[in-house]
């Protein structure tokens, strides 16, 4: 027989069914035997017996009920897969904060550290460098002035244009109009020594104070004064005494009278 459950309780797992007859007919969730869950107002296919229903089976389903079922159930879902994205994520995040950390840790060393340390390894290697350089110069000169004493011209010669020549050989003084090397002094001198006024001024750039209405020359007062001694000595060997005389005061203007008369 087919019929509609007029009414049923979860909470008492019974209920009531009217029918095609028009008879009503009590039933428990035990008699029952589909797979769909009873529910007011569902139609029924059920047997009788004693005044009861029995072998009963729901033909069809309360949708809104199912909707509802539907609904609780992917909200649970969404909470346990919520939660379980919750401990992913606590799980993963320090493992994550620790790779930034140590990411940023190589970047800060690799980027910054270590090429400031290959800059100031560079930076003590040229210095070492230079520092080794200098000395060498300077014991090149020391050789070569006790040759230029000694009358050992040619040998001290030599040693002066090593100095002069030399590569690393910065300039003895600088000026924006003239920069002498190294040893362009001590050589000058010691051609002077030797009686060669002109190698002597071609060293020192030649200069021309006496042609220019007695401008003196550019740049810093130590330089302007090696250059008058030198130039002073020279036109003194080459008997232009006038000229000696005028780099010989104009020495003195600049701190070295040696060479004046008193």
């Amino acid at each position: 027989m087919q019929g509609n459950i007029i009414e049923y309780r979860d909470e008492l797992q019974s209920g009531l069914i009217r029918g095609a007859d028009g008879n009503r007919y009590q039933f428990g969730i035990n008699d029952c035997k589909s797979v769909i869950k009873p529910r007011t107002g569902a139609e029924v296919d059920f047997e009788t017996q004693d005044n009861k229903a029995i072998e009963i089976y729901v033909l069809t389903k309360d949708i809104a009920s199912d909707v509802k079922d539907a609904a609780s159930t992917a909200a649970i879902a969404t909470s346990s897969t919520v939660r379980a994205i919750i401990r992913k994520i606590k799980i993963i995040l320090p493992r994550l904060i620790a790779i930034v950390v140590l990411g940023g840790i190589g970047v800060y060393v690799f980027g910054v550290v270590v090429p400031e340390a290959r800059k100031e390894a560079l930076r003590k290697e040229q210095l070492e460098t230079a520092q080794r350089e200098n000395e060498r110069i300077n014991s090149l000169l020391i050789d070569a002035n006790a040759k230029c004493k000694a009358k050992d011209y040619d040998n001290a010669i030599l040693k002066y244009e090593e100095v002069v020549n030399s590569s690393s050989s910065s300039c003895e003084l600088t000026y924006p109009y003239f920069c002498l090397p190294r040893g362009t002094y001590p050589m000058s001198e010691c051609f002077i020594e030797m009686k060669k006024p002109l190698k002597a001024l071609s060293l020192i750039g030649s200069p021309t104070d006496h042609l220019d209405n007695g401008q003196q020359t550019y740049g810093p007062p130590i330089a302007k004064v090696h250059r008058y001694i030198i130039a002073a000595r020279a036109y003194s060997l080459l008997k232009e005494n006038d000229i000696a005389n005028f780099y010989a005061k104009a020495a003195c203007n600049n701190g070295d009278c040696s060479l004046v008369e008193k």
